[in-house]
């Protein structure tokens, strides 16, 4: 909507021309707050550009010169929500940050957007420049984020690197989509929270086929031994990343945090399930671990208790 503009009649020759092209910024608000207004008192259905015209005060001559009909306006007015534009909005794992992403889109979708978007994809149905617009300028971005998510989900540990993460988001946001368009059953954050703990019990990592056997009998029932040994420490503890100049944690506790991370491993639970007598406050043990793997000491770790010797030497 936005292009360069020649200088005009005495416009100095090393003026920066104006890049605005389109409706002046009065006239864009008032046609965009109007249109939020009434698809909020009225919904898409009864949206029209007269109805868009009287509220605005914009005539309808200059609001046909910049859009092209309802659904373009619509389309203007949707893009101006506000969402997330990065895949991690606060501190915590790829997968906390994926339930907080689907439980703002299903109260997005759930009040006056939410008829606007039902709106935009019947109208889509028949109208191929808006149907792509909505797939480029509107889904394209979320799907983006949420891949991202998956993408560093699998780095965590916390979803199988075999997983189709095209079709984990169609499973995913599907759900959310098939209530407002399909059935029109309430949407919620508590069913962004079941449609994700639904779909995560088949994308979890089980235990690990390769992982170590574990010596003696198991300190913490069926789940297996929540400890290092004293031969698997004297292995992988040359492997960590030196202590911070200002003092890094104890040695025993980055033991424990390190049992933590292999136990995870080894079982398959998710990170808050971690038994926090055994390992402490989950968060810190997810925080290493994500450490750990960002610069490239966590896989030497896993080999060197795969196969018993030095990482160096595998």
């Amino acid at each position: 909507m936005e292009s360069a503009r020649r200088p005009g009649p005495g416009t100095a020759a090393d003026e920066p021309p104006p890049t605005r092209r389109g409706p002046s910024r009065r006239v864009e608000d008032a046609v965009l707050d109007a249109t939020t207004t009434l698809l909020r008192d009225v919904g898409f259905a009864r949206l029209t550009i007269d109805a868009i015209s009287e509220r605005s005060g914009v005539a309808k001559a200059t609001i046909y010169r910049w859009w092209n009909n309802r659904s373009d306006v619509a389309m203007e007015a949707l893009l101006g929500q506000r969402g997330p534009s990065e895949p991690f909005v606060h501190e915590g794992s790829a997968l906390s940050n994926l339930r907080t992403h689907l439980t703002e889109a299903a109260g997005f979708l759930s009040g006056p957007t939410g008829r606007l978007v039902a709106g935009i994809v019947g109208d889509a149905q028949h109208d191929a420049q808006i149907a792509r617009a909505f797939r480029e300028r509107f889904l394209a971005q979320r799907r983006t984020l949420i891949m991202r998510l998956l993408a560093a989900a699998v780095a965590e540990g916390d979803v199988r690197p075999d997983v189709d993460h095209d079709v984990l988001v169609d499973l995913l946001t599907g759900a959310l989509y098939y209530r407002l368009l399909v059935t029109g059953a309430p949407l919620s954050a508590d069913v962004a929270d079941r449609a994700l703990d639904t779909v995560l019990q088949g994308v979890r990592p089980g235990p690990a086929p390769d992982a170590p056997p574990s010596a003696g009998p198991p300190e913490h029932g069926e789940h297996g031994r929540a400890a290092l040994s004293d031969d698997e420490w004297s292995r992988v503890a040359p492997l960590l990343p030196a202590p911070h100049p200002r003092g890094g944690r104890p040695q025993a506790d980055l033991r424990m945090v390190l049992a933590g991370i292999v136990y995870r491993h080894r079982t398959g639970i998710a990170w808050r399930d971690l038994p926090r007598d055994r390992f402490g406050p989950w968060q810190t043990v997810w925080k290493w671990h994500r450490h750990l793997v960002e610069d490239g000491t966590w896989p030497r770790i896993w080999a060197s208790l795969r196969s018993g010797t030095e990482a160096d030497e595998v």
